[in-house]
């Protein structure tokens, strides 16, 4: 049995986990618009400060319904070694195929003049941010939130879902509601397309590490186009 179908957490534990995140996010919301009304350690730090405690949180919620529930082992949430050369030609496959997607769409978008539809730039305070403060955004950017996102949306939630799903629905469900968590409708389709390449990755190496490095080098790659 492979290590994608061992997983003993199912669709109801998502679902918990999944309102733990959009309660918790609705709140860091709430936090970040206080902090903004009274300036109180300015935009960037605010950005990232709100920014890791959602990533926390979708860690923490991965691992509250899956290895603290069940007493799973990180193995089975997909921390595991990936061997052989699926492990280093998996992921870089995986980032060229997301790239070419996110090009694709951003073409089609512009052809069609629905400039509402692009994806979005970072926000200015991180574009501007230098020395130390670009430190910590990149971090956040290109470590934390690859490495959350990838235990909670495939890691959890791709496998919660893929004993009553299948391998196919779970992918399309998961990737969705990845994509949803970005909030902002320009990332919606090229975030959802990444999401699918994201979870073939996983399934095709039975691990989190090359999703992880797949997700991260996009994000680096987005990081650095702005500097």
């Amino acid at each position: 049995m492979s290590r994608v179908e061992a997983a003993p957490w199912g669709s109801f534990d998502v679902v918990k986990g999944l309102v733990l995140v959009l309660l918790g996010g609705v709140a860091l919301v709430g936090v970040g618009l206080w902090l903004n009304s009274i300036d109180a350690v300015g935009e960037l730090a605010t950005v990232l400060l709100t920014s890791a405690a959602l990533q926390l949180l979708m860690l923490g919620a991965a691992l509250r319904f899956s290895t603290g529930k069940y007493g799973a082992t990180f193995e089975t949430l997909g921390f595991c070694k990936s061997e052989g050369v699926n492990a280093w030609v998996v992921p870089f496959v995986g980032l060229g195929a997301s790239l070419l997607l996110t090009a694709a769409y951003v073409l089609f978008v512009e052809y069609i003049g629905m400039e509402s539809l692009e994806p979005p730039e970072l926000p200015a305070a991180v574009k501007d941010a230098e020395g130390l403060a670009r430190i910590a955004a990149a971090f956040v950017v290109i470590v934390l939130g690859p490495v959350a996102e990838e235990t909670f949306f495939r890691g959890f939630v791709f496998q919660g879902l893929r004993s009553n799903l299948g391998v196919v629905g779970a992918a399309v469900l998961s990737s969705a509601l990845f994509a949803m968590a970005h909030g902002d409708l320009g990332l919606l389709a090229p975030a959802f397309m990444s999401g699918l390449v994201l979870t073939w990755v996983f399934v095709k190496t039975r691990c989190l590490g090359p999703a992880i490095l797949a997700h991260s080098l996009q994000n680096f790659l987005a990081f650095i186009a702005v500097f």
